[in-house]
């Protein structure tokens, strides 16, 4: 009969291990066979720093060292290579063991979070980019409340107003047009910009010295990642010089679509879990439109990634009709001719409900009540890592 110590030794997703004084590994935890593909024999084969990347030997060999010279416990970072050629980054923690030439490792693959880390960093730097291109646009961008009250106004907005400077504390949506122009910002273009994403017209703004300049105009909803309207961001142009008019409206309309596809893939995103299981949630309402855009992003996101499980997460679904039902038979059709399966998640009891009530068949579809249940049933149905080790603890 097995240890508890054996037991937790082989059913750890930790990767843990026993390296002997020349540098080899003694004992492996089975967790190592499937973070890194090779055999608990292949490993041993080699010093433990022989799987680390060139580039982190070096690293790894100080770490032994210090390791050897008392420290009571040494942490390190190193790339590893997998049996199918890609990289695992691993997170090392080298402990001193109390039989004489021997150390405990405890390790922790981090290649998930080194990636959502690069995004990070990638996703600040184009933040910063369009920030400096707002800076420097000489169109008019600014960014308002729901009350109306600026929160952002670029250098170039204040130049067609006529105002020198820093910003005024007071600046709002009435600071910048003309009755007649405010009128049509806040009956028609707000309004629009909040069922649709976006507006575009001519308008007037209003100058400091009383005088108007024709601007072609963009009014756009911003939302926050739950959905919910949060203000609304506008970007005018110059119109002023007729000579230039067809060009400028061929632009903005340009802007606009750019625009527009930028709140089409924001309403719904596509989040990969692995490189054949991708998520998309829904957040907030459906309607025609959006449906008909959530088909098209997820049939292209299945297409695009080859994905073998489209887990449908409808948790932030504020109502489900026939229309929305309809729209996830279909979805779940098309995307089983691209060999795809679609797992619902986040069914309540509400929903459920209403689904009987409306006659709805889901046959083609996997149902979880949770999205932590739907990707734990596509991880074990590739037979993944989480697949194996619940078979392994049972």
């Amino acid at each position: 009969m097995k240890t508890v110590y054996e037991s937790f030794f082989e059913q750890s997703p930790v990767l843990l291990a026993t390296i002997g004084a020349d540098g080899k590994f003694v004992e492996l935890s089975p967790s190592w066979t499937a973070a890194l593909g090779y055999s608990v024999d292949t490993l041993r084969s080699q010093s433990w720093s022989e799987w680390l990347h060139p580039d982190d030997r070096e690293s790894a060999l100080r770490a032994w060292a210090r390791l050897s010279q008392g420290e009571g416990s040494v942490p390190l970072e190193g790339r590893c290579r997998h049996q199918d050629g890609s990289e695992r980054w691993l997170s090392w923690t080298l402990r001193p063991s109390a039989e004489p030439g021997l150390a405990l490792a405890w390790v922790q693959d981090i290649s998930e979070t080194k990636r959502l880390s690069a995004e990070r960093e990638q996703a600040i730097l184009w933040r910063n980019r369009l920030m400096a291109l707002a800076e420097n646009t000489t169109d008019f961008v600014g960014m308002a409340d729901m009350q109306g009250r600026s929160v952002y106004t670029n250098p170039a907005a204040l130049r067609m107003v006529g105002l020198s400077g820093p910003e005024p504390p007071d600046l709002g949506i009435a600071t910048f047009h003309p009755p007649e122009s405010l009128a049509r910002v806040q009956n028609e273009a707000i309004p629009h910009a909040a069922v649709h994403g976006a507006w575009s017209g001519d308008n007037l703004l209003l100058r400091q010295d009383g005088s108007l300049l024709p601007v072609s105009q963009v009014v756009m909803a911003m939302r926050d990642p739950s959905g919910q309207l949060i203000g609304f961001g506008t970007v005018m142009r110059d119109l002023s010089q007729i000579e230039h008019f067809k060009k400028l409206e061929h632009d903005l309309r340009t802007q606009q679509a750019a625009l527009t596809e930028m709140v089409r893939t924001m309403s719904t995103p596509l989040i990969p879990i692995t490189d054949q299981i991708v998520v998309m949630p829904i957040i907030g309402s459906m309607d025609h439109q959006r449906a008909e855009q959530f088909l098209e992003a997820a049939l292209h996101g299945a297409e695009l990634r080859r994905a073998s499980y489209m887990i449908i997460d409808i948790t932030g679904l504020r109502h489900i009709d026939t229309s929305v039902a309809g729209t996830l038979i279909k979805a779940a059709s098309a995307l089983s001719l691209l060999g795809a399966r679609v797992v619902l998640t986040g069914i309540r009891a509400e929903l459920a409900r209403t689904l009987v009530g409306l006659g709805v068949e889901l046959n083609n579809i996997i149902t979880h009540s949770t999205l932590q249940g739907g990707i734990i049933f596509a991880l074990n149905s590739l037979g993944q890592v989480l697949g194996r080790g619940r078979s392994e603890s049972r």
